[in-house]
């Protein structure tokens, strides 16, 4: 071979060592990009499910929030009040949000019973009415 042919083809290597090296960067670059980012998509993301819930183009579980914001407009205010509040006094935002869990298992917990009850005493008094006017098998229902 002849020095102008080894030539080439160290530059030819260099160029694909470049061309890779590039590449690389370029991934992680987009890898970096993505990761910094990721809030203002994520912020992208709420608003664009915002956006469908209130033109109602959306059957999830955003609309129906959207719609009882719309509905009572102050839920809104005392919404950022709590979020400012959580901001200056974090103590008093985990002992809402304690207070609020225990509000809703409480909640869920005690209508089982009394639902359990209602459907049982239905049941039972249906059973009776029945029963009473329904004749017995030994009965005659023509009165003989």
């Amino acid at each position: 071979m002849s020095a102008r042919q080894d030539t080439l083809r160290l530059r030819l290597e260099l160029l694909r060592m470049r061309a890779q090296i590039e590449r690389s960067e370029i991934s992680a670059a987009v890898v970096e990009l993505k990761v910094g980012t990721r809030t203002l998509r994520r912020f992208g993301a709420v608003a664009s499910s915002l956006g469908a819930a209130a033109s109602g183009s959306t059957g999830g579980w955003l609309g129906p929030i959207v719609g009882l914001i719309s509905e009572r407009p102050w839920i809104t205010a005392v919404l950022i009040g709590a979020l400012r509040t959580a901001r200056r006094h974090p103590w008093l935002a985990l002992v809402a949000a304690g207070a609020v869990v225990i509000a809703a298992r409480w909640k869920r917990r005690d209508p089982a019973p009394e639902a359990e009850r209602g459907s049982t005493s239905e049941a039972e008094s249906a059973a009776e009415s029945t029963s009473d006017s329904a004749p017995g098998p030994g009965s005659n229902p023509a009165g003989d």
